[in-house]
């Protein structure tokens, strides 16, 4: 999912997602909008989960849903980013946070499932000089594998 991150070519889903969120913003030429970029990054591990970019990543929080039916992780961090550099400090901050553990496949395996969710929000005054509100989140989840060694992946 995030291939590695210090060559372009070998950069995977995740940092490319950052670049494109912020290419694709910077393209906008209608001066009516605005754009505001959060970022937020949690761990499931043995069905508990963890905000990894809190001040005490060992807390664990709650599965929540509100009168819509919404679900939602009660107290999760959100970080307000401006570039993609930002975004990619995030990541690397709470990879720092994440439990992982040595296997003959890899040093530093991990054991849990991750999503690191951007959100975007837009503003748009109209004609009229009401304004609009939009708002979408992108979910890159990174799900714990199992491989066999001399297997490869299970299926």
């Amino acid at each position: 999912m995030e291939g590695i991150v210090s060559n372009p070519e070998l950069r995977g889903i995740i940092p490319k997602s950052f670049e494109h969120v912020f290419r694709t913003l910077g393209s906008n030429t209608d001066s009516s909008k605005q754009f505001m970029v959060r970022c937020s990054y949690l761990e499931i591990y043995n069905e508990e989960i963890r905000d990894l970019l809190a001040r005490d990543p060992e807390k664990h929080l709650e599965l929540r849903e509100d009168a819509e039916h919404t679900v939602y992780v009660k107290e999760l961090t959100t970080i307000t980013v401006k570039t993609a550099a930002d975004m990619e400090k995030q990541l690397t901050l709470g990879k720092k946070n994440r439990i992982t553990a040595a296997t003959l496949m890899n040093a530093t395996s991990s054991r849990s499932h991750a999503v690191f969710t951007i959100t975007v929000e837009t503003s748009e005054t109209g004609a009229d000089g009401k304004t609009t509100y939009k708002a979408g989140k992108l979910n890159l989840v990174d799900l714990a594998g199992y491989v066999r060694v001399g297997g490869g992946a299970l299926p």
